[in-house]
């Protein structure tokens, strides 16, 4: 598929960018580093090396998992984390995933096909640092994405594994606040070592199907779901008062350590009374 500048900037434009169609874009070798904000506000460091027709996006987190507190008291943040933390490879035929959860079974990691994903294309426009963007925004796995991209550097890979744009994607926010990322920085050469292990690691290990990762995923979230239900439960039974918890904007609590929430998990978790 090839594509002209001025079709990018129609309004309301729904584009379902082949991967296939625009990996000729990606013949450059690239690292661009990100600023990644999760949804604790924390500011952690991410690089995205792009090798060709390969790239891999990783996120440095050297927290320790485990919850934080302010001096009153107060929970800050819910960590989970482990040796080899979240990072993602994409090649020309899938894309994989491995996040640090849950952290009873070592992580998860799976994969699905990289084939086309229903970019929407605003029409707005702004200047970003030195590039002219545009703006582009996507629904997909259980999540809503804003993005500013700019055609001035032709790379089709982008951080979380949101490929397809044809061109470097300069931020991303997520509707319900999983995070927000802003580019730090790009130079035109890979880490070959850092992209190396990436492809070797999902080589080596059985992979999940994305069917077979939201049917596992599913039943862990909402079985988690109904064990906190039950605690909740027994707990004001035996002691009386009510409980006051704070879970968010809807049922996303219960699935902000998913890049890819599965099909109806949020629906399902709604049904779970916490009381």
């Amino acid at each position: 598929m090839k594509l002209k500048k001025s079709a990018l900037l129609r309004k309301n434009c729904f584009v379902a960018f082949t991967f296939f169609g625009l990996i000729t874009w990606a013949q450059n070798n690239y690292t661009i580093e990100y600023e990644f904000i999760d949804s604790d506000k924390a500011i952690l460091e991410s690089k995205l090396i792009i090798q060709g027709n390969e790239s891999v996006f990783v996120i440095k987190d050297n927290r320790e998992s485990g919850m934080t507190y302010s001096e009153d008291g107060t929970p800050l943040s819910n960590v989970i984390n482990d040796d080899l933390g979240l990072f993602m490879y994409s090649n020309e035929y899938f894309v994989y995933t491995r996040i640090p959860y849950p952290l009873s079974r070592k992580g998860t990691s799976y994969k699905y096909k990289a084939n086309t994903m229903n970019w929407e294309l605003t029409g707005e426009t702004k200047k970003v640092g030195s590039f002219i963007c545009q703006k582009a925004s996507l629904d997909f796995h259980g999540r809503k994405y804003q993005v500013w991209f700019t055609t001035e550097i032709p790379v089709i890979f982008g951080p979380l594994n949101l490929n397809g744009l044809p061109g470097l994607i300069v931020e991303v926010i997520e509707e319900n606040g999983f995070c927000s990322i802003k580019l730090l920085s790009f130079k035109k050469i890979s880490d070959e070592n850092l992209l190396k292990n990436a492809r070797a690691f999902f080589q080596k290990k059985d992979i999940m199907e994305y069917d077979a990762y939201e049917s596992f995923m599913n039943d862990f979230v909402i079985e988690y779901k109904i064990k906190k239900a039950q605690k909740i439960s027994e707990f004001l039974k035996k002691h009386g008062g009510t409980a006051d918890i704070n879970l968010g904007k809807g049922q996303y609590h219960f699935v902000r350590y998913l890049i890819d929430i599965p099909k109806g998990t949020l629906r399902e978790l709604e049904k779970i009374d916490l009381y």
